[in-house]
């Protein structure tokens, strides 16, 4: 099977496994605390409602019905072989990645790999007064809620290494800005089968986005999920968004 076989699989394992690997936030109630101004990086709401209804939360584009047909085509033979084989509510540990048997050029999709482990490369931009910065003990908190968060599709990541950037440009990208471009030009690290993470103080009021696997073959430098920085902290100012699971949306 090729890498970018496997990664559209487990882009869609990942999709079709939300309700067990994204932990959703309870709808605001009608509170005081809930009508009081919300805050995500640089930008504010009148109320964490009005957040919500605005969309902000994640920047990554919609499919168009093209594209989804094209992704379903794909990916749903392996949804329906993950179904069959009970994978879809089976707890498990990882695995290699290096198994699976060739495969392309047939109309029969070649048997699903099952399990793996991702590698992750970490890259935290902060501005040059350090705003932005993550601890180790951060980093490793958020990868053990994506190991948790994925544990169930027997798909593990990996840290492979983090780096520390200061550029006031990067530190505040927006979604599809030359700033998300250049700092992933020179930051990005591996190959398709790994994992890119990105943490700033996102523009447009953005929890985070992420690249399709399907766009990797054009423009490979931009892959990668991109979160919010203050999304890893317990107790950042983008709480109820501060438990982890903004990651876990953006890499499912």
């Amino acid at each position: 099977m090729s890498k970018s076989f496997r990664r559209v699989a487990f882009a869609g394992a990942g999709l079709a496994l939300s309700a067990l690997a994204a932990v959703s936030v309870a709808a605001p109630g009608d509170t005081a605390a809930d009508r009081k101004p919300f805050v995500v990086g640089n930008h504010s709401w009148e109320s964490q409602q009005a957040f919500i209804d605005s969309g902000a939360r994640c920047g990554v584009k919609p499919l168009d019905a093209l594209e989804a047909a094209r992704v379903e085509e794909k990916i749903g033979p392996y949804i329906s072989q993950l179904a069959k084989g009970g994978m879809l509510g089976k707890a498990g540990g990882g695995g290699s990645r290096k198994g699976g048997s060739g495969g392309g050029g047939t109309t029969t999709p070649p048997p699903v790999v099952t399990e793996g482990v991702i590698d992750v490369y970490f890259h935290v931009i902060t501005d040059t007064s350090g705003n932005g910065a993550l601890s180790e003990s951060d980093i490793e908190k958020q990868m053990a809620i994506l190991n948790a968060a994925y544990g169930a599709t027997r798909w593990s990541f990996n840290l492979v290494s983090t780096d520390t950037t200061a550029n006031n440009s990067w530190y505040t990208m927006g979604y599809g800005t030359a700033a998300e471009s250049q700092a992933k030009a020179a930051l990005r690290k591996g190959s398709a089968d790994d994992l890119n993470i990105y943490t700033a103080n996102l523009g447009g009021g953005l929890l985070g986005w992420a690249t399709f696997p399907s766009s990797y073959a054009s423009n490979p430098s931009r892959d990668g999920v991109v979160i919010l920085y203050s999304s890893l902290i317990k107790g950042s100012n983008a709480a109820p968004y501060d438990e982890g699971d903004t990651a876990t949306h953006e890499v499912g």
